[in-house]
C-alpha cells in the first residue's frame, strides 16, 4: 500500500513539471488588449494573462495558472457610471468562452441572474455549482464583488476563481 502511495505521488509530481500553455484558453474578443505568456520557473507553470478593455472604459483581467491543476483567476473593474447591463454582457461574453472552452456547466441555479443582482447591490448568497461536463475532475469557484475606497476610476470590482483538477 505505501508503494501504491509513492507511486502515485511521483506520477503526480513527474505530471507537475510537464506542463504547457498550449492548454490556455485563446479568447477571442475584440476587447482583448494583449496576452502574456510567462513560466514560473520555481513551480513551472505556465502563467497566462489576458487583458481586455471595454469601449465603456471597463477592465477584464484573467489570469491562467495551467499545470497539474487549471486555475482561472478572473477580476472585473467598472466604475460608478458604467451601466449594470453593459457591465454583466461584457463578463458574460468572456466568462462563456471560458466556460464552453473548459466543458463547464452551471448547475443549480442561475449565475448571470446571480451576477445581475449583485451589480445592482443586492445580497445573496451563491446558489449555483460549475461543474466539468466530460470529466470528474474537481471544480472549485467564487464570485466576490468589491467596492474600492481608495481613489482609482475603477469603483467596483469581481473577483472570480475557478480551479479545476487537482486531488
Amino acid at each position: 500500500m505505501r508503494l501504491f502511495f509513492i507511486l502515485f505521488f511521483l506520477t503526480a509530481s513527474v505530471n507537475a513539471y510537464t506542463c504547457d500553455d498550449i492548454n490556455a484558453v485563446q479568447f477571442q474578443s475584440n476587447y482583448l488588449i494583449k496576452s502574456v505568456h510567462k513560466n514560473d520557473n520555481l513551480t513551472k507553470e505556465k502563467k497566462v494573462w489576458n487583458y481586455f478593455v471595454f469601449p465603456n472604459g471597463d477592465l477584464m483581467l484573467i489570469k491562467q495558472d495551467i499545470c497539474f491543476m487549471k486555475e482561472f483567476y478572473i477580476d472585473y473593474y467598472y466604475s460608478l457610471s458604467s451601466d449594470g447591463k453593459t457591465v454583466l454582457n461584457n463578463y458574460k461574453n468572456i466568462f462563456n468562452q471560458l466556460l464552453q472552452s473548459e466543458s463547464l456547466t452551471i448547475r443549480h441555479g442561475d449565475l448571470y441572474s446571480y451576477l445581475s443582482k449583485k451589480i445592482q447591490g443586492n445580497k445573496l448568497d451563491k446558489n449555483f455549482i460549475l461543474e466539468k461536463l466530460k470529466r470528474d475532475d474537481t471544480v472549485d469557484s467564487y464570485f466576490n464583488f468589491n467596492e474600492n475606497n481608495e481613489p482609482s476610476i475603477y469603483k467596483y470590482s469581481i473577483k472570480s476563481y475557478i480551479g479545476i483538477g487537482g486531488l
